[in-house]
């Protein structure tokens, strides 16, 4: 099976209980809005179903991207670009820090896992 059709299945796997679980969705009632929100009107209910399809999408494929980015990425990065030191995952490396409390915990991901923290 190629990466295309396993992107495109990932993304659809994730996409379809995104979109059924979202707020106003069928198993979204969870995370309902407040009963006082108003609800959507003429043509803002269309669109909103379409801006729900949207977002369940974007979360598919960055779903997929985090299982099959980084070849594509190495793919194409040029050797000529990346500093020699820092080719081996930098292009797909985050670092970050949460507070609760007065407390800071830095973090660093790599491939979408926890790696080191400190």
């Amino acid at each position: 099976m190629s990466t295309k059709v396993k992107v495109i299945l990932i993304t659809l796997i994730v996409a379809i209980p995104a979109f059924l679980a979202e707020p106003n969705g069928p198993l979204g009632g969870f995370w309902a809005p407040a009963p006082s929100v108003p609800d959507a009107e003429g043509i803002q209910k269309p669109l909103f179903i379409l801006l729900g399809i949207a977002e369940a999408l974007v979360l598919g494929f960055g779903v997929s991207f985090a299982f099959f980015g980084y070849n594509w990425l190495k793919s194409v990065a040029r050797p000529s670009q990346v500093s020699p030191i820092l080719s081996k995952r930098p292009m797909y490396r985050s670092h970050g820090s949460c507070s609760t409390g007065g407390h800071t915990t830095r973090f660093t991901f790599i491939s979408g896992l926890t790696l080191t923290s400190f």
